[in-house]
């Protein structure tokens, strides 16, 4: 994906690392996203992501992220059961197509719900905001 990066702004750059153990100092960033990335990871993996992610989050930070949506309603959830299941049990490609709400995890680190907004078109999608208020550390 680096390679296909468009050239930066002066001052920025792109880095390749562990979201577990990311390599920036406490209070690094203003903003931190998490794109299609927090449904892949194993719940202790994400657990790690999320608290690496509130450790390099200055106060008054936000974190973006989007994941696959979940279903709304039980209609929706019944005709994607199989797929849903099949995606839980997948270690390969299936994977990517987990769908979960992160707004608990993030919650349970310091970094609550903000904002939301689900996306239909494309791939389904979960968008959210979360953050801690000004003058609150986690």
């Amino acid at each position: 994906m680096l390679s296909l990066a468009p050239a930066l702004p002066e001052g920025w750059h792109l880095s390749v690392a562990d979201a577990t153990e990311l390599p920036f100092a406490d209070d690094s960033f203003d903003v931190v996203t998490a794109s299609y990335l927090l449904h892949l990871l194993s719940v202790e993996d994400r657990r790690r992501a999320i608290e690496e992610i509130g450790r390099v989050l200055r106060p008054a930070g936000r974190v973006g992220t989007i994941t696959v949506a979940p279903p709304r309603g039980l209609l929706s959830a019944a005709l994607t059961a199989p797929v849903r299941i099949a995606a839980r049990r997948s270690p390969g490609r299936l994977a990517g197509l987990r769908s979960m709400d992160p707004a608990p995890e993030l919650a349970a680190a310091g970094l609550p719900e903000l904002a939301r907004r689900r996306t239909v078109r494309g791939y389904p999608s979960l968008c959210l905001v979360a953050g801690r208020e000004p003058g609150r550390s986690s």
